[in-house]
């Protein structure tokens, strides 16, 4: 039984995407409407149980940054950071994510990740563009966190579409692949209902 809840302790893989649209705003546990400028609440994009998401003094803005919708932003000549911190016994992987420009002119910025302990993972990478950067494929996986920088103007400089995947982990790295995992509580189920029968047999003769 044991070794069963340390399985089950395994979950699935859980995807997320931080689009910083609907209400997602406030400094109160509960979240509220937002309007351009609004302070981003520091419980969107947790997953309870697995991982918080800080921001550090980042709004949100609605429209503007190269027709797109739904931006986080910091204040003039300052640098944004999200730090996507997995709880103990989870890891978080840094997918993909999109920086926009104000208004379309050209900016430039720096964009750099770095895990929990500040050690430089990406980056620094200097970025000129008039729209939008997409990132492209980054898989970046870790225990202590991922931290998202960008700036030194993170103002004119909006982030959006950050894709990370939360994982459990194992003391010895094995994570059940999909089947395996379905076989395991089909497996589960058999063993519970095998339990159900031997305890009727032994009560129909007691």
């Amino acid at each position: 039984m044991a070794t069963a809840a340390a399985w089950l302790a395994t979950a699935p893989a859980q995807a997320a995407v931080l689009d910083f649209s609907g209400d997602i705003c406030g400094v109160s546990a509960t979240f509220e409407s937002c309007g351009n400028g609004s302070v981003l609440n520091q419980g969107y994009g947790d997953i309870a149980g697995q991982l918080d998401v800080i921001y550090s003094g980042l709004f949100r803005w609605g429209s503007g940054y190269n027709g797109t919708t739904d931006v986080a932003y910091a204040g003039q000549n300052v640098a944004g950071e999200i730090f996507l911190s997995p709880l103990s016994g989870f890891s978080v992987t840094l997918n993909s994510l999109s920086l926009h420009s104000w208004l379309s002119a050209n900016r430039n910025t720096s964009l750099v990740i770095r895990d929990g302990s500040n050690t430089l993972l990406a980056g620094p990478g200097a970025l000129s563009f008039g729209t939008t950067y997409n990132s492209g494929s980054l898989n970046l996986t870790s225990t202590n966190g991922l931290k998202i920088q960008w700036g030194p103007d993170a103002f004119n400089v909006g982030i959006d579409n950050v894709a990370f995947t939360v994982q459990a982990t194992q003391t010895n790295g094995a994570v059940p692949e999909p089947s395996t995992w379905a076989m395991m509580l089909v497996g589960f189920g058999a063993v519970g209902a095998a339990l159900r029968r031997r305890q009727q047999v032994q009560l129909r003769y007691a």
